[in-house]
């Protein structure tokens, strides 16, 4: 009985606490993968796996030839590698929401931000016009 209330309470702090952690950590993992960071960054900064969750990262990898408009198809053995790195260092994410600048957890970091900074920036999803070493997995509040 003692393991089984143990073990429950174990569950409920680690459904409770993930969003929580998401949102008040200032760096995430940098990205150790060559493939990833010369694949996903040839185009845009290669975003870290935590932001979302694996079953996310699948439906963003399975349709690469319209990947938010634009053509970005690669060799099946490389999207093989970029999706094994992104399994296994997924974070969680809403389901259903591609984008990481849709996740509540951005939102909330990201609500007292203004339109001109944002503006500035050309596109929500340029992490590095604000955090200098996104790339890195450094993103300070600001």
């Amino acid at each position: 009985m003692r393991l089984t209330r143990f073990a429950l309470a174990v569950m409920a702090a680690a459904l409770f606490s993930a969003p929580v952690l998401a949102e008040q950590l200032n760096t995430v993992p940098a990205i150790t993968n060559p493939v990833v960071k010369k694949e996903c960054g040839a185009c845009h900064m290669a975003y870290q796996p935590k932001f979302l969750g694996a079953s996310t990262w699948d439906k963003i990898l399975g349709d690469l030839g319209h990947h938010f408009g634009e053509d970005a198809s690669l060799p099946a053995d490389t999207v093989a590698t970029i999706k094994a790195y992104y399994d296994a260092n997924a974070g969680d994410s809403l389901p259903g929401l591609l984008r990481i600048t849709q996740q509540s957890w951005w939102l909330r970091r990201h609500g007292g931000v203004g339109h001109t900074r944002f503006a500035a920036a050309k596109s929500k999803a340029n992490c590095l016009a604000c955090h200098k070493n996104a790339d890195k997995g450094d993103y300070p509040l600001d």
